[in-house]
Parts: structure tokens; sequence; C-alpha cells
């Protein structure tokens, strides 16, 4: 058979089949087959049209039944919108998910919602639904991730999502990125224009900072805020001292005696001459500073407390002491300024020296002071007397208000048995509370220390591990755990 499409008609002798589309033409030597190109087009073509309105109804059928569904017929239809088709799936999901969360269906919310960001990265109103699941849930980290995250589409407008961002990197100790983070919402126009939200912004970065110990992006900070303030003493005395803790004496040596007149007679150019004499090794230097500093008429104790601190870590016992006991001395009547040196200091205090301060607060703000008995019971456990600090605990869990959140305190509860005890249950117990459940930071370095005290290392070793699965960050809780596992 020979195929001919060329081939001319012969109405004699011609066959018509599928609608007059093909004709089989006779020939002397066979037969011819002759195509009508035109009609052939036309039925093509109203077949895949038909075919694709079928194919795109049931497409679209079976999508419109998902829940909160965001994709409408002419998504599906019109090519030029299947761009948009991923985008609006995330939205769908996202949407379900917002809906689920609000149903408090916390799982299929959080499935839902992770979901939707993929395709749809940019709502921020999901994001912060989904950290405060992922936050509930203990997973902190993909909580501070999925929000950092957000910051790449912008200012969030719910004030409610930056809070929850720096409380979580708060709790975790994560210092390092909570300056990065203030850093990056700095750097937004909404907050350059808030002068108040700027300014909480600029002083918790910096405290953040100070909290790491990196003098290196102190330094930096404080150039960059005296390009903008500049002249101001705040940032050119936080511009010396990280030149001084950066090694950089001379030059930190000529910033001080340049300093003017009116600035020498501040308790900031003691300080700094002190903070230098101790970082070069110069303690004989180092005494009359911290004399003149002890004594400043103006009493500025957080400064004090600094100095003291950075005399502790340096380990001039002596020098700490003799500072401390002048400070206790002349803040007798002050109880914040007692308070704030307990709460740096308890660990390293006595008993007697702890129970001194106490008294004096007492006597100053009895109020006050009946809402700081936890820090004689810290100081028992410190020092080894876990039956007194039992009595101290029995006693003030008496009291009506402190009886309505004794839950809270179970694992100080659990703790001190463990010590007076030495119950194998009680410590499987104290493991269990701080593994199952997240405890404030200082109940961890509480359990840890006082443990470490008493010779139990395995329950310290496993009571710091469990508490850097909360607070990965945290430098006091890793020492810990090392020492642990040393003496183990």
């Amino acid at each position: 058979m020979k195929l001919s499409p060329n081939a001319k008609l012969k109405s004699t002798d011609e066959g018509a089949m599928l609608f007059g589309l093909v004709r089989i033409l006779s020939r002397r030597k066979g037969y011819a087959i002759q195509f009508n190109p035109i009609k052939l087009l036309i039925v093509l073509t109203v077949v895949t049209v038909v075919g694709y309105i079928v194919a795109v109804s049931v497409a679209y059928s079976i999508r419109s039944k998902r829940p909160h569904n965001q994709i409408a017929f002419t998504d599906f239809a019109l090519p030029w919108n299947w761009p948009d088709l991923s985008e609006k799936a995330g939205q769908t999901n996202i949407a379900y998910g917002k809906a689920l969360f609000e149903e408090q269906e916390y799982f299929d919310a959080m499935y839902m919602l992770r979901a939707g960001l993929k395709r749809y990265p940019n709502d921020q109103d999901a994001r912060f639904k989904l950290a405060q699941i992922y936050s509930a849930a203990g997973k902190s980290i993909d909580a501070t991730n999925i929000l950092s995250a957000g910051l790449e589409y912008g200012y969030p407008e719910n004030k409610e999502y930056v809070q929850a961002l720096m409380l979580i990197l708060t709790h975790r100790q994560d210092f390092a990125e909570f300056a990065d983070v203030t850093k990056k919402l700095r750097s937004f126009p909404e907050v350059q224009e808030d002068e108040e939200t700027w300014d909480k912004l600029v002083d918790l970065e910096l405290k953040a900072m100070q909290k790491e110990g990196d003098y290196e992006q102190i330094l930096e900070f404080a150039q960059e805020m005296l390009a903008k303030n500049p002249g101001s003493v705040k940032y050119e005395d936080l511009e010396t001292l990280a030149l001084i803790k950066m090694g950089f004496m001379e030059e930190a040596r000529d910033r001080i005696d340049s300093l003017p007149m009116a600035r020498k007679h501040t308790v900031h150019f003691p300080y700094l001459l002190g903070m230098l004499a101790l970082e070069t090794g110069d303690y004989e230097g180092l005494k009359p500073y911290l004399q003149s500093i002890s004594r400043w008429p103006t009493k500025p104790y957080p400064l004090q407390v600094q100095m003291i601190r950075e005399l502790d870590l340096a380990d001039l016992v002596d020098e700490r002491d003799t500072m401390t006991n002048v400070y206790i001395e002349q803040y007798a009547n002050n109880p914040a300024a007692l308070e704030l040196l307990l709460a740096h200091f308890i660990k390293s205090f006595s008993i007697e020296r702890t129970d001194k301060i106490l008294t004096l607060i007492a006597a100053a703000d009895p109020a006050k002071a009946k809402g700081m008995t936890m820090f004689a019971i810290e100081a028992r456990l410190y020092n080894g007397q876990p039956e007194s600090a039992r009595q101290i605990y029995n006693t003030w869990t008496k009291d009506e208000m402190v009886a309505e959140r004794i839950e809270e305190f179970q694992w100080l509860d659990t703790l001190i048995t463990v010590l007076t005890e030495q119950s194998q249950n009680e410590r499987k117990s104290l493991w269990d509370l701080t593994r199952t459940k997240r405890h404030a930071l200082g109940s961890y370095y509480v359990i840890t220390r006082s443990l470490l005290g008493a010779g139990d290392y395995e329950t310290a070793l496993r009571v710091s591990e469990n508490g850097l699965h909360y607070f990965p960050h945290d430098s006091e809780l890793a020492e810990n755990r090392e020492e642990a596992s040393a003496r183990q």
C-alpha cells in the first residue's frame, strides 16, 4: 500500500472515513490515503481543550475540598498563574495551621504551619505561632531559628514576636545570638525612627555582649555608638575598657591620660586605672584605686560590685574580701545594694556572711527579706549543711504564699533529700525532674554546685547535662559538667 497525503481526489472511487478527515483513493497500482489537515487540527484542538478543562476541573475539585483552600479555579486553569501555585498551597497550609492552633490542636497545627512556611516563608504570624508550639514543647532552638529567620522578611508588626525571640534567647543564655538579633533589629527603619525602642535595643545588645565577654565586638559597638554620639562619656569609657581587656594597654593609657580634668573627678577614672593595673598584674598599684572606688561619695554600687567580681575572677581573694567588707558596711541600710551583692557571690559566701547580709536587709526592709529566704537555703547547701537547709526550707514552705507555689520547688525538696539521705531513688527522681521539665537556670546551678560539694559527681554530671539541654550556651553549667566528669 502506497501512502500519499498529496494525492488528488477522485470522486468516483474515494471512500470517506473519520468524519472526512481521511480519504482512501483507489489507483491502478493500489490505494492512496489523503489527509485533511485543517479538519484534523480542529478536532485535535477540541479534544485537547475538552481534556484540559476536564483535568483542571477534576484537580480543582479535589483541591477545593481541602480546609481553608486558597487556590482558585483560575489559578489552575490559567498557565500564567501557575508560578503562584506553590505559594498559595503554602498559604492554604498556613491558614489551616492557624485554625488548628486556635482549636488547640497543636501537633497538627505544627505540621501544617511548618509545611506552609516552606512554600510561603514570609508569614511572620505563622512563624510566631509555630515558635510558641516549639517553645512549649521544650524545643527552644527550633523556636529561636524559626523566629530569627523571619527577620529576613522585615520588621515584625507584632511586638510580641520580638519579645518572644528575646525571651527565648535569654532563657537559653545564647548571648552571642542575642547580640546579633538586636543588631539586626536596629537596622530596620522602623526601629531607627523610634528613639525609645532604639535605646532599649542598644542597652540589651551591650548587656548581651558583656555577658558573652566578647570585647572585640564591644569595641566595635562602642565605636559605632561614638560615630552616632560623638563625645559620649559612656561609650568613650566603654571603648577604653575594651582596649584594656583586649591587651592594648598603651593606647588605653593614652586615652585615660588625655581625659579632661572634669572626667578625672568621676568614679570611672579610678575604675579604668584599676582595671589597667589589674590586667597588667600591678597589684600594688591596684590598691589605691580599690580604696578610692570603695569609698566614692556617690556610692556607685553596681560599679563597685563589678570591681569585686573582677577581683574574684583574678583570684585576688584578700582584695576581694576587703572590698566586700567595706561594701557591706557602706550599704548596711541599702537593701537593693546588698541583694545585688548576694546575687553575684552567694556561691562563695560563708553562711555567717550571708546571714549577716540577710539580717541587714531584714532590718531595713522586712518585706523584702521575707522573699529572700532562698539565699539562706542556698548558702547552707553550698557550705555542706543540708540538714540546716532542710529546717529553713520546712519553715519557709509553711508560708501561705510559698505553699501555693510548692510545685515550683519540688527540685529543691528532692535535692535536700538526696543530700541528707543519700537515697538512690531520690537521685533518680532528681534526674527525671531536671530532664523532663525545664527549670530556671539558677536551679541547675544550685543543684550541680551542691552535689559537687557533696562529692556526688554522677548525679551532678547528669543534672548538668540535663541543664545544658535547655541552656546549651551556658558556660557555668558546662564547667560544672566538666568538673563532675573529671572527678567521677
